[in-house]
């Protein structure tokens, strides 16, 4: 039982390192900037998202983790899943943002429920320690006879 935790919780860390991956491989240029903040300011989620990410890795901009959660915060309001697990990955460690895990696991929540499996899994995490909801390990775990497929 132990082991299985261990091994979930370097899963959950090597997948968290991935969520807040680069939008582009190597270094963002002015160019990919400048087209991702023109869309962001029409109010495109993806290019939110995306500007967000720039931000948050610091690629070809002075890395911010507070524009970071800004750009995060104006795609998951639009119902971006990605975005919102982004802001719920920020709220989780407090980069950007306040440290809170209930603002976390609303936000890994909402883009759980849309299918993005690195938040379910964080999400999950939540319940197994209990940041920001209640421990449970019902919610977790699969039980005989629940007549789920693996």
């Amino acid at each position: 039982m132990k082991r299985n935790r261990f091994v979930t919780l370097f899963l959950v860390c090597l997948v968290g390192a991935a969520f807040v991956a680069a939008p582009v491989r190597g270094q963002s240029t002015e160019e990919d900037i400048q087209r991702y903040r023109a869309a962001a300011e029409q109010g495109d989620a993806e290019a939110q998202n995306k500007l967000g990410l720039v931000y948050y890795n610091g690629q070809g901009v002075v890395q911010s983790y507070e524009e970071a959660a800004k750009w995060f915060r104006k795609a998951a309001e639009q119902g971006h899943a990605i975005a919102q697990g982004n802001l719920g990955f920020a709220y989780d460690k407090g980069l950007g943002v306040p440290q809170s895990y209930t603002e976390a696991a609303k936000w890994y929540r909402k883009a759980a429920e849309q299918g993005n499996a690195i938040a379910q899994n964080n999400l999950g995490f939540a319940y197994d320690n209990g940041q920001g909801v209640p421990q449970s390990w019902q919610v977790l775990y699969l039980r005989p006879g629940s007549g789920a497929v693996l």
